[in-house]
């Protein structure tokens, strides 16, 4: 009788941990596609508010003009965690379908609404939600600091489309964004319980492009006509970036500190490391004749913008190069460059640098702006890209669409 009662308890051993064992292992996989409603399930709605919402599908490229860009605010793919108030316990993490049931999002006039079922849901959790991040960026995240700490490379952020990646041209359909909310009311959207028989939480939530833009609004030339080069032309042979940090975060600030930069100027490997991107510059460009005393472009074909990871380095900061071929005299040339810093203001009258756009810390390239240069040319540029041309001089006027916009106008004297 004895033995027969070591064998149950041990039997019931048994049980207790092969049930621990398939309810661990349960909790291993964060990562859901989203399920369906139960009785007695709760249901988290949050409506997504995007910087210019749209429901434009179709990949576009810097081929074309991207002055009438409809599809920088496409969410193809839609992550959704729920943390504890501190962050540091995980109550779900999914990856949302596109469609109209639970556990998915859809877009509808112009407004992203995600749902999905929750029942773990408590007073000051957390909701961070990720847009465009590539399938399972987020596998494995226990909690929040686990999540805004997940980057994605420059090729993904920059070059990956809604399709197939291109590396050779920027995409603009498949823009990485970030929003956070939570049942306390910090963040960008306040998590609202259900009242009641009510079963339903709803959110708004805004969220913001990852990336920066950079736009090359206008660019012309004003040679002194009482100066050395009241005589001088300037052609524009191409447009490029330089100093573009590697990777980027999913949180709020972007910047992950990453020391490796990339340009699209020169395609040679130094000291054995290659630092060229194809899509950071426009190659050559030959539709532009020489500008002269007053003369003018718009430059929106092929290229007026970028886009580009935002760098928090403001002593290896990005910039805007402008390079072509100069000439003193209207005849011989020399290839010279631009070099516009990005977020940095100068002062007009005195020639000395000033403080960048207000709120922000200069030369430093923030996430969700629209950098509109207005660039005009009143000097012989450097020999090089990294080179500096001192003074410059930059006006600064800020408005707000859907990248908040902030115009500099640069000149080079």
């Amino acid at each position: 009788m004895k033995g027969l009662t070591i064998k149950i308890q041990a039997l019931l051993l048994c049980g207790v941990l092969i049930t621990g064992l398939f309810s661990s292992c349960a909790s291993d996989e964060n990562i859901d596609n989203g399920n369906k409603v139960n009785a007695g399930d709760k249901v988290l709605t949050l409506t997504l508010n995007t910087p210019k919402a749209t429901t434009t599908s179709g990949a576009k490229t810097r081929t074309t003009s991207m002055t009438a860009n409809t599809t920088e605010d496409q969410i193809n793919r839609l992550t959704i965690g729920i943390f504890s108030s501190d962050g540091n316990t995980v109550r779900t993490i999914q990856e949302l379908s596109s469609g109209t049931t639970t556990g998915t999002y859809s877009t509808a006039s112009g407004i992203t609404t995600a749902t999905m079922v929750t029942n773990s849901l408590q007073a000051g959790d957390i909701v961070l939600v990720a847009a465009n991040a590539p399938t399972g960026t987020f596998k494995g995240c226990t909690k929040a600091s686990d999540f805004t700490a997940k980057s994605i490379a420059i090729d993904v952020a920059l070059a990956t489309p809604a399709g197939a990646a291109d590396l050779t041209k920027e995409a603009m359909d498949n823009i990485p964004m970030y929003g956070d909310a939570s049942t306390s009311g910090t963040g960008n959207g306040v998590i609202v319980a259900p009242t009641g028989t009510a079963t339903t939480y709803t959110a708004t939530v805004k969220i913001q492009h990852q990336l920066a833009k950079i736009t090359l609004n206008t660019l012309g030339v004003a040679f002194d006509q009482n100066g050395p080069y009241k005589a001088a032309t300037f052609k524009p042979t191409s447009f490029f970036l330089i100093n573009v940090p590697d990777n980027l975060n999913f949180n709020a600030a972007v910047w992950n500190g990453s020391t490796a930069q990339w340009q699209g100027f020169d395609n040679t490997t130094t000291a054995g490391k290659a630092t060229y991107k194809e899509y950071l510059g426009t190659g050559a460009i030959t539709t532009y004749s020489p500008l002269a005393v007053n003369a003018s472009i718009t430059p929106n074909t092929p290229i007026d913008i970028f886009y580009t990871i935002p760098n928090s380095d403001a002593t290896n900061n990005t910039k805007l190069v402008i390079g072509g071929d100069f000439s003193s005299d209207g005849s011989s040339t020399t290839p010279v460059y631009y070099p516009v810093n990005i977020n940095w203001v100068y002062n007009t009258t005195t020639k000395t640098s000033g403080p960048a756009e207000t709120g922000t810390d200069a030369k430093k390239v923030y996430p969700n702006k629209n950098y509109k240069c207005d660039i005009t040319i009143k000097t012989k540029g450097a020999n090089s890209p990294t080179d500096k041309i001192d003074p410059e001089d930059v006006s600064v006027t800020v408005t707000v669409t859907g990248f908040t916009d902030v115009s500099q106008a640069t000149t080079f004297e």
